[in-house]
């Protein structure tokens, strides 16, 4: 929304104007990075934690599969804990216009 008149609402990105009467409600959203850093950093330390674990139960056994639980632990858990945190930063307002 680039601003508010008496007859309606400008959108920013179309460069046109939504009548007064037409609008039923209005959906603010906020993005806060608090969730995204939390989640991220608690991803990389469970994951950096499990990693640690697996590679010093298995340190000398190898394979692969002990390889891609390492990875998985390492890069996953971090990218996890990023997308579940930003699910928590979404903020929504919700604001319905009740007609005259």
């Amino acid at each position: 929304m680039a601003s508010v008149r008496p007859d309606g609402l400008v959108l920013k990105r179309h460069d046109q104007t939504v009548v007064r009467t037409s609008i039923r409600e209005l959906r603010l959203v906020h993005m806060r990075a608090r969730g995204r850093i939390i989640g991220t950093v608690a991803g990389l330390a469970g994951g950096l934690a499990i990693a640690t674990a697996v590679a010093a139960t298995h340190l000398f056994s190898g394979g692969n599969g002990v390889n891609a639980a390492i990875v998985v632990a390492a890069v996953g858990l971090p990218v996890a804990g990023y997308f579940l945190g930003q699910v928590s930063d979404r903020q929504e307002t919700l604001i319905q216009i009740l007609p005259d």
